[in-house]
């Protein structure tokens, strides 16, 4: 690997008090990240035409959680309607999973979302059942790969490149983490 050239500013991060962590869409022409100032807002960098827009995603909190396989839509995480995909040429969003959904990562194929779910926040802690699901974004199908009991913490999830695994850990009150593939 050697530097093509060198690097330059592509946008002003001044304009936010806070940015995510960015990602390349799958043709390798846009570059999106989460800014906050004031409300969080998708901003986008195309570097074909040099131009960055910054969307409304209309949340309180966000987490960007990277691009679908066609390109045009994002998967984002945060109040008030969880985990959606987020459509940055029509401005819209699809909600794909309740609140209180930990959280979640797209397959490598981009056909199903892995996320965790707990049960009713009216349940003691301790007693609360936590759901690792695989949810089919086409169909809506989910499906439930694994629960532990709820003093547990999920923190975080990855899927493999080839599809093939997925990881998380979580962690226990007073014991180390436990990573689980």
């Amino acid at each position: 690997w050697k530097l093509k050239n060198s690097p330059r500013q592509i946008s002003d991060l001044s304009r936010y008090e806070r940015v995510g962590e960015p990602s390349w869409s799958p043709n390798g022409k846009l570059l999106a990240f989460a800014g906050f100032s004031n409300e969080y807002k998708l901003v986008i960098h195309d570097f074909d035409s040099g131009k960055e827009r910054a969307l409304s995603t209309h949340v309180t909190d966000m987490s960007f959680r990277g691009w679908l396989p066609d390109g045009k839509s994002v998967l984002l995480a945060g109040p008030p309607t969880g985990v959606r995909v987020f459509d940055t040429e029509a401005q819209h969003e699809s909600p794909l999973s309740l609140m209180g959904s930990g959280p979640a990562v797209l397959s490598s194929d981009g056909k199903y979302l892995f996320y965790f779910r707990s049960d009713d926040a009216r349940t003691k802690a301790a007693d609360r059942p936590i759901h690792l699901i695989r949810r089919d974004l086409q169909t809506g199908d989910e499906k439930e790969l694994y629960r532990f009991q709820g003093s547990q913490l999920a923190l975080t999830l990855a899927a493999s490149p080839d599809g093939r695994n997925l990881s998380f850990t979580y962690a226990t009150a007073g014991k180390p983490r436990t990573s689980w593939i």
